[in-house]
C-alpha cells in the first residue's frame, strides 16, 4: 500500500480516477467511523 501511494504521489501512476478511488476510500472510512460514535 505504501509503495502505491508513494507512486501517486511521484506522479508515476497519477490518475483522476485513482485520486477519486482513494478520495472516495478515505471519505467511506470516515463516514462509518462518525456513524459508530
Amino acid at each position: 500500500m505504501l509503495k502505491k501511494l508513494t507512486k501517486q504521489l511521484n506522479g508515476e501512476e497519477w490518475t483522476w480516477n485513482n485520486l477519486n478511488t482513494l478520495c472516495w476510500a478515505i471519505g467511506s472510512i470516515s463516514g462509518s467511523m462518525m456513524e459508530d460514535q
